[in-house]
């Protein structure tokens, strides 16, 4: 866990999320074999001067090899515990590996450390892929997992891009890191069910049905893989803001924040990863609405109208503090996203870093 003063060396805009953590406030059955027969010969009742049974000479037929366990359908669920307010999968990977990844729907590749790609037996090859986090971007070489196993669920052949993810979000390095990212690439493949209250995840086919149960449905657009949704609050203009579970907090557009003439709680001095220092502040807003989904008591955070060196002023993002107030379902075919209403929530849910 990074101290208090090195919040300012966190960059923009997940650099704020991470602040503001850490302050206060995949088939079928495996058939049973059947038993051998039995070739004992009953004793001998008529004659029991003899009782020795006479030699088989039958050849017993050599046993089938057993058959190898086989692999569950979808749906197949996956526990996950929370590294700094992001959803973080214990899995075992190629070479009967251990492998930690962060789940971030807002990724648009899927990502492993340099330092991962040796145990993890990658194969990197000089083609080049175009990540995207957040509103920062870079170029990487592109890999290629073998094998990543959900408990009894495997899932083979995933590429993954070789980037420092913590490099490209912060200029400080925790001591912990994840092995790698599973983003739009993997996550799009499934159908979502995220359950914040067990702490599971369900992945379900793609063409899998919302449960019938109380919820709001809301419409999203799925550009490269990223999710977005649309945001309304009184006295502003509506936006699109990027829905990933791989921020903790929710950012909205300098221009909103303007309009809305938000009275700020507290400002928060950051340093891009170029080394331009810039600040943002934090305020509550009253309303605030995903389509028909309407929420009360938002926190928000936002670039300053003074703030310098903003990179890109009209980007927004609705991190897990929102999505954990919820069991959230994502459908990318259908583009559509339901959100199932925790209630009563629990103190976890009520919690950014748990």
């Amino acid at each position: 866990m990074m101290k208090k003063n090195q919040h300012a060396s966190l960059l923009s805009p997940l650099a704020v999320i991470f602040a503001l953590t850490l302050l206060p406030g995949v088939t079928g059955i495996a058939v049973a074999q059947d038993p051998p027969p039995n070739t004992t010969a009953p004793p001998n009742t008529t004659t029991p001067q003899n009782t020795t049974t006479p030699p088989n000479n039958t050849a017993t037929p050599p046993k089938a090899p057993p058959k190898p366990a086989l692999l569950p359908a979808l749906p197949f669920v996956s526990n996950f515990h929370f590294w700094k307010g992001l959803m973080m999968v214990d899995t075992i990977s190629t070479g009967n590996t251990p492998a930690q990844f962060i789940l971030a729907t807002g990724l648009n590749v899927n990502a492993v450390m340099p330092e991962d790609v040796p145990r993890l037996q990658i194969e990197v090859k000089d083609t080049k892929v175009h990540v995207t986090a957040l509103d920062n971007t870079a170029d990487a070489k592109q890999g290629q997992i073998k094998t990543i196993t959900f408990g009894l669920h495997k899932e083979e052949n995933i590429p993954a891009a070789v980037v420092d993810m913590m490099s490209l979000l912060s200029n400080t390095t925790p001591i912990d890191p994840p092995t790698g990212w599973l983003g739009a690439p993997f996550l799009s493949s499934f159908m979502l069910t995220l359950d914040f209250r067990n702490h599971q995840v369900i992945f379900d086919k793609p063409e899998a049905p919302f449960p019938k149960e109380v919820g709001v449905a809301v419409p999203i657009k799925v550009k490269e893989g990223r999710i977005y949704v649309k945001v309304t609050i009184p006295g502003a203009k509506s936006f699109d803001a990027l829905v990933d579970t791989g921020a903790v907090g929710t950012f909205i557009p300098t221009e909103a924040a303007t309009k809305l003439k938000l009275k700020a709680t507290d400002f928060i001095p950051i340093v891009r990863h170029d080394g331009k220092p810039s600040k943002i502040g934090r305020a509550l807003v009253a309303k605030f609405a995903l389509g028909k989904l309407e929420m009360r008591g938002v926190q928000v955070a936002y670039y300053t109208k003074d703030a310098t060196s903003v990179p890109n002023p009209d980007f927004a993002v609705i991190g897990m503090d929102l999505l954990r107030r919820y069991r959230v379902m994502i459908s990318y075919k259908k583009q559509m996203m339901f959100f199932a209403p925790l209630n009563p929530m629990t103190p976890d849910q009520n919690s950014l870093n748990p």
